[in-house]
């Protein structure tokens, strides 16, 4: 599992151990990985696929919380660390092939050796998108976004990127195309 060699000194024996600890899930299309009032249980890495990360209000809306790919490492945040209900769906968007690192999982590659602690790296990496939190102009987001993770626009719906992004549907429309020109 070379994707976790970025966040600490890793040996090969301390990848073969933690590789130990991992299933493997196959998900297709729509299937949902976590629930609202499910309590999140692991982190997941995706192999292949895409996920999509989201809320329903009262109206049955959709907000996009975050948006996964390949290579993405991911969880439901607060629902993890904090072992509380989840707000949150994260559902396949296509087929998809996922790696899942269960918490108590977690702990015994901690308690075996210290040097696994340092994956709470992880969870502060995977957590939000690179302009949460900021006052970015939708022109700004796209821009970050075309710079940061460009394969998004490239695999989900303009709608989907809109509510990623935070801003209406034709407003993404718009900064495209100006974009574009």
């Amino acid at each position: 599992m070379d994707s976790i060699r970025p966040f600490g000194q890793f040996t090969d024996e301390d990848l073969a151990l933690f590789g130990s600890r991992l299933k493997f899930r196959s998900l297709k299309k729509n299937d949902v990985l976590l629930k609202p009032g499910a309590t999140c249980q692991a982190i997941w890495f995706l192999q292949s696929g895409s996920l999509r990360h989201f809320s329903v209000d009262n109206n049955n809306a959709e907000t996009i919380a975050n948006l996964y790919l390949e290579h993405d490492w991911f969880t439901e945040f607060n629902s993890f660390t904090l072992q509380k209900p989840s707000a949150y769906f994260i559902q396949a968007f296509e087929d998809c092939e996922i790696a899942e690192l269960g918490i108590l999982e977690l702990h015994h590659l901690i308690l075996q050796k210290q040097q696994f602690f340092v994956l709470g790296k992880l969870l502060g990496v995977m957590n939000y998108p690179d302009f949460a939190g900021t006052d970015l102009s939708p022109a700004g987001k796209y821009e970050q976004l075309m710079r940061n993770k460009p394969r998004l626009l490239l695999k989900f719906p303009l709608k989907t990127l809109a509510s990623y992004l935070k801003i209406a549907p034709e407003t993404l429309s718009r900064v495209r195309a100006k974009v574009i020109s």
